[in-house]
């Protein structure tokens, strides 16, 4: 059995961001993969967990933050340097594959909205082409002869 180190209270909060990290690392990879398969819908659902685990995230944050503000600034409340050492890398590495991730994402998404604009554009136009036609066909042809 694994035995806790009563003092490390913010190392087990900053472990737990570690995973809460991890966690939004795969979701926001099934974001992109939605995005390049453009399967919407689920999209819409990845979108909403990722939302939710951010407000985690935000949760443990704060909950780090309350508990940094009662440890010393030579360490974690007694620590070894090691363990702070591998957490603290371990959350800069997982920052930047999710920011990594995320700008793929905005690129992906940037890209099927243009995509969307021609189509609306090119939709835009076959609909006022026939709106003319329309109009057009309901009235009398010019430079025919309607005299009888």
């Amino acid at each position: 059995m694994k035995k806790k180190n009563p003092a490390s209270p913010l190392i087990t909060l900053q472990q737990e961001k570690v995973e809460a990290l991890w966690e939004f690392v795969a979701i926001t990879e099934a974001l992109y993969q939605c995005l390049l398969n453009r399967d919407f819908v689920e999209m819409g659902r990845q979108l909403e967990k990722r939302q939710n685990l951010v407000h985690s995230i935000d949760d443990i944050d704060r909950r780090i933050l309350q508990a940094s503000s009662g440890t010393s600034q030579a360490g974690l409340g007694g620590t070894p340097e090691a363990e702070e050492d591998s957490v603290v890398h371990n959350l800069k590495t997982l920052l930047r594959e999710a920011a990594d991730l995320n700008a793929q994402c905005l690129a992906q998404a940037a890209l099927l909205r243009e995509e969307f604009k021609k189509e609306l554009a090119t939709t835009r136009e076959g609909w006022t082409a026939a709106r003319r036609y329309l109009q057009q066909a309901g009235s009398a042809p010019r430079f025919m002869d309607v005299r009888q």
